[in-house]
């Protein structure tokens, strides 16, 4: 069975931000998917940033979350999306197979000197990270949803981990980072059964 996902985080202004997430299947293989996509994005922020303070800063928050279960707040106001694309964008895509894991990050609505991609770029995973808390943080929530702030928050400290142990570059295998990242932090969903 393939697994896939994509989410998108639009910046309407610069502190007013919508998700739109879809997803190709559902149940406990439809949480890996949405925790696979804020690896695949953490990862490729981090490699996109570098080794700075502002990267540095992004990863001892996550590295923080991973202590964390409950909401997170990114500072910036999350609206339902309103079908209309935002002036700045973050697309994340994913696929995997029992045999592979493929990838994508893409950024629309910054000029060649990526001005701006220091403060969205971080801020874009903490409102993925946030939206899924919000998503599956309802009171009537299925029994695979109390194992779900746990392994988000997993995937978070990992991500955090991994740059801070300078692993990310634009020349390390993204896809097999965030597989990595996914696999040890979802193996509660991952030998489940579907549902």
């Amino acid at each position: 069975m393939t697994i896939g996902a994509k989410v998108e985080i639009h910046f309407h202004q610069q502190e007013q931000a919508s998700v739109y997430l879809e997803s190709t299947v559902s149940g406990d293989q439809e949480r890996v998917a949405e925790i696979a996509l804020v690896a695949v994005l953490a990862i490729r922020i981090f490699s996109n940033l570098g080794a700075n303070e502002t990267s540095d800063n992004l990863a001892k928050i996550l590295l923080n979350l991973a202590f964390m279960t409950s909401a997170i707040n990114s500072g910036v106001e999350l609206i339902p999306y309103p079908g209309q694309q935002g002036r700045k964008v973050f697309v994340a895509t994913m696929q995997m197979t029992s045999e592979t894991f493929v990838s994508n990050v893409t950024s629309t609505g910054f000029n060649w000197l990526k001005t701006g991609y220091a403060y969205y770029g971080p801020v874009s995973v903490l409102i993925l990270v946030q939206f899924l808390m919000m998503k599956r943080g309802q009171t009537s929530r299925p029994t695979s949803d109390l194992a779900f702030p746990t392994c988000l928050a997993r995937t978070c400290g990992l991500c955090g981990e991994l740059h801070m142990a300078r692993r990310i570059s634009p020349l390390t295998n993204h896809h097999q980072l965030a597989a990595d990242v996914i696999l040890e932090s979802c193996h509660h969903f991952l030998s489940a059964p579907a549902g």
